[in-house]
């Protein structure tokens, strides 16, 4: 049994620190001294079809963006900003499923068994390569 395929949308954030605004006594203006630091991915939605993410993604885009406000802030000390939205597989294949199939397999092979291997199996190996660009 093969695993569907399902995606998530992920926004991605930066953040940067005001070094300057440390040694600020709060008079006048903050001096500006700003270093970018690093960041965070937030999930907006996942579960996503294929055909969702082909047909209906600026919809689902258009529902996270008034979440972003969540998300953001900006002071005189630290700002965190929105960079953007990007699809990843929400249930691509964990290094430990890949593992055990191959496991598996190998197993039967060493035992020299008559092996035929489930149909799951090759789908893992499948979706993996295809992921990893090999075919």
């Amino acid at each position: 049994m093969s695993k569907a395929i399902s995606f998530k949308l992920v926004g991605s954030f930066g953040y940067r620190e005001n070094y300057a605004a440390h040694c600020w006594d709060g008079f006048g203006d903050c001096p500006q001294g700003w270093k970018n630091k690093s960041g965070d991915e937030v999930l907006f939605i996942d579960g996503l079809t294929l055909q969702n993410v082909q047909e209906d993604l600026d919809d689902f885009e258009n529902i996270a963006m008034q979440l972003i406000g969540n998300h953001c802030w900006s002071d005189e000390y630290s700002e965190q900003y929105f960079l953007g939205f990007h699809v990843e597989r929400s249930n691509a294949w964990n290094k430990e499923e890949i593992v055990d199939a191959y496991c598996d397999w190998y197993e039967d092979i060493e035992n020299d068994e008559i092996f035929t291997p489930e149909p799951d199996v090759f789908n893992k190996y499948e979706l993996l390569a295809e992921e990893l660009g090999l075919y």
